[in-house]
């Protein structure tokens, strides 16, 4: 897995400090598992538009699956893309699985919404 989160700021707003163009995927795509999951945080679902995967088909065609998750009170969109065939189903058993966030979702900490991009 790869978290890829790096933002710095310009006038008070987050500014990605890498481009989420087709080179940057490429390069992280080749750090990736045949099993592995590439994260990336957008400042915005605008922001997440506008990257590489929905640009570019062989960007895509690098991923079996991608998600959006988001908080509804949040601005931020959250992309998984997964080297494997998954459903929100499935991803959310996983994510369940981890203890961290399974104690947060039992508390009610952790209201997010998974959407198959």
């Amino acid at each position: 897995m790869i978290v890829e989160d790096l933002f710095g700021e310009e006038f008070g707003q987050p500014k990605r400090a890498v481009i989420a163009d087709r080179s940057w995927f490429i390069r992280l795509r080749t750090h990736l598992s045949s099993s592995g999951v590439l994260v990336m945080n957008f400042a915005s679902l605008e922001d997440l538009k506008s990257c590489a995967y929905f640009r570019t088909r062989d960007i895509r065609n690098r991923f079996s699956s991608a998600f959006r998750l988001h908080k509804p009170q949040y601005e931020n969109s959250i992309a998984a893309f997964l080297t494997e065939p998954s459903t929100s189903g499935q991803l959310r058993r996983n994510l369940a699985r981890a203890p961290c966030l399974d104690s947060n979702m039992m508390k009610g900490r952790l209201d997010y919404r998974i959407r198959q991009i």
